[in-house]
């Protein structure tokens, strides 16, 4: 990959290109290799560097309202969202936001699925549903995209359990009121797939990639897309333009580039731009003790499934049933189960001694010489991930290990390698969120370190999502009991249906701010992604979803790429050949 910087370039340089991508996080990438050896010019211009830099962290700041999480819930975000070493919530109050090559694909945990032919669907009891595309439009992309994200077969109910290489458990809930859903996990050796440096070892001559570059203005020529023009973090600029633009920088970012665009441009915009903002609300509804952990792990932990020379691997989680849903007028949400660590958790005394953190020195000496086993199990874990094991030895162990424990991978995968004390499991639940158009992105009267105003967040988990949240535990409970499981024991705000006590978080799964529409009083974007009277300029990401569903997005966010890769082809004229010379003058 030919990579540049903004600041390579002179002051004002001006550079031309047949498609240009900004942002290169999976759906930019995506689109981007769509494109190898075709006669099409591809510039993508990325904000961040080639790996997350703090230099660019203050690019993701995040205004909001000082009440937008409760102390409880501030504090439940800082857990959640550890994997995101740059990220802080007092800088993104709202969201995950990774600015570098592979975007939010250096922060996530790999986890997968594709959307319900529900999600799909006008549902009367869910305001502003409906897609202007059918599931079955995206259906010839789903497995290329599977393939792209180094995934198995996408398959996500209960017809997964021919594939397993395992018996089915007995005793299951009502599949017409839960059923069982799996999530599969995108990955690479012993770690969760990094679109970035996968990316990055790729040679096409065809396509460039510029980094430190973040697009302040898109600009437009007689109703078509003209050009962008980019900054340096040192304020040097220059302007690329293109024959079509796609805007993949992240549902927060797409809609603050669009407000920003239309200060004087105002046919950019309409009432949709920024609105109807969605991310996925959860929250732990239940929990098992310490007794009760292993053995409900084990039913609703991890499966492999071999195919096509691979061993991939899915987690098991409980979904309501489409019947329910009509029924009792909920939205689509998931059950799944999560480790509880004890306290005094040796790793994290490890962890303390490797920062020269003493200040529990005399504690964490007493709690790790108190878990040898723990400990010399971590220490072969690293081995395992060590540079020193020959790649195909790695290889071949892992997909051993996937076959026949999966949740020894899975506990891999999830602690990074370090093996941990438990007390007991979490059964956490994720939600779709209905969409509002008072949930927004707008600007705020703070000021990046470019000039730029921040995005403001304006966005609360409604009623319908936090009541659907506490009927998935309350159904669990009792299916549960009805088919002999052990039931597990509801949080106090489930048992006593106190949805306001429920504590939050944001899954950085935002959506929804350039909606996809069938026409343009109801969202950003049409059916194609291009926006509505624009020539030459699409979006893309999960801005453009109409609905949330209950799933991770990236799969279906990779699928909705390919699809828009197709219809610029058709565009450009791509073909197979030598590609048009990059020009800068």
């Amino acid at each position: 990959m030919k990579v540049s910087s903004l600041s390579e370039f002179e002051n004002g340089a001006q550079l031309e290109a047949d498609l240009l991508i900004v942002g290169a996080g999976p759906a930019g990438i995506s689109i981007a290799r769509s494109f190898f050896g075709t006669n099409v010019s591809v510039l993508i211009i990325e904000s961040g560097g080639i790996a997350q830099d703090p230099a660019y962290e203050a690019l993701n700041e995040v205004d909001a309202p000082n009440d937008l999480w409760t102390l409880a819930e501030a504090e439940r975000r800082r857990q959640f969202h550890y994997r995101a070493t740059l990220w802080s919530h007092e800088s993104q109050r709202f969201g995950v936001r990774s600015r570098c090559v592979g975007g939010a694909s250096a922060v996530w945990a790999g986890k997968s699925a594709t959307f319900d032919p529900i999600d799909f669907e006008r549902r009367p009891w869910v305001a502003h549903s409906g897609w202007p595309i059918a599931q079955s439009d995206l259906a010839p992309y789903l497995d290329a995209a599977a393939s792209a994200l180094n995934l198995g077969p996408n398959c996500y109910d209960e017809r997964l359990w021919s594939m397993i290489d395992a018996p089915r458990p007995r005793a299951n809930p009502d599949p017409s009121v839960l059923g069982s859903f799996f999530w599969q996990f995108a990955r690479s050796q012993t770690d969760f797939l990094r679109l970035g440096p996968e990316f990055l070892r790729e040679h096409p001559d065809n396509v460039r990639l510029i980094v430190g570059s973040t697009v302040t203005s898109i600009r437009l020529d007689n109703c078509r897309f003209g050009h962008v023009e980019a900054s340096s973090l040192t304020g040097k600029r220059i302007t690329i333009e293109g024959r079509a633009c796609v805007v993949a920088a992240g549902s927060i970012e797409n809609a603050r580039l669009l407000l920003l665009s239309a200060k004087d441009q105002p046919g950019l915009t309409n009432e949709a731009t920024g609105r109807y903002l969605m991310d996925h609300p959860s929250a732990q509804i239940a929990s098992y003790d310490a007794s009760e952990a292993a053995r409900m792990s084990a039913r609703f932990g991890f499966y492999s499934v071999k195919h096509d020379k691979k061993v991939s691997m899915y987690m098991r989680g409980l979904a309501l049933s489409p019947e329910i849903q009509r029924r009792e007028e909920l939205l689509n949400c998931a059950i799944y189960m999560l480790d509880k660590r004890a306290l005094d958790d040796p790793w994290e005394a490890v962890k303390r001694f490797a920062r020269r953190d003493f200040s529990k020195w005399s504690t964490d000496t007493r709690v790790i010489a108190g878990s040898p086993g723990v400990i010399v199990k971590g220490v072969g874990r690293k081995l395992l991930q060590s540079r020193l094991m020959p790649r195909p030895v790695s290889s071949f162990l892992i997909d051993s290990l996937i076959r026949f424990n999966p949740n020894f991978v899975a506990q891999e995968f999830q602690t990074g390698g370090l093996p941990h004390k438990l007390v007991g499991l979490g059964v956490e639940a994720i939600s779709e969120q209905p969409p509002d158009p008072s949930n927004r992105v707008t600007l705020s009267e703070k000021r990046d370190i470019l000039g730029m105003p921040l995005p403001f967040v304006t966005w609360r988990a409604s009623e319908q999502s936090r009541r659907t949240l506490a009927r998935i535990g309350e159904l669990m409970r009792s299916e549960f009991l009805r088919v002999g499981l052990s039931a597990p024991q509801l949080e106090a705000w489930v048992e006593q249906k106190r949805y306001d006590g429920a504590i939050i978080v944001d899954t950085a799964h935002t959506a929804g701010t350039t909606r996809m529409a069938s026409e343009r009083r109801a969202g950003v974007v049409d059916q194609n992604c291009q926006v509505f009277g624009i020539s030459g300029l699409y979006f893309a990401g999960a801005s453009v979803f109409p609905t949330s569903g209950h799933a991770n997005p990236t799969l279906m966010i990779v699928a909705m790429a390919l699809r828009l890769a197709d219809r610029l082809k058709g565009e450009l004229g791509a073909s197979a050949g030598a590609a048009r010379d990059f020009s800068a003058h």
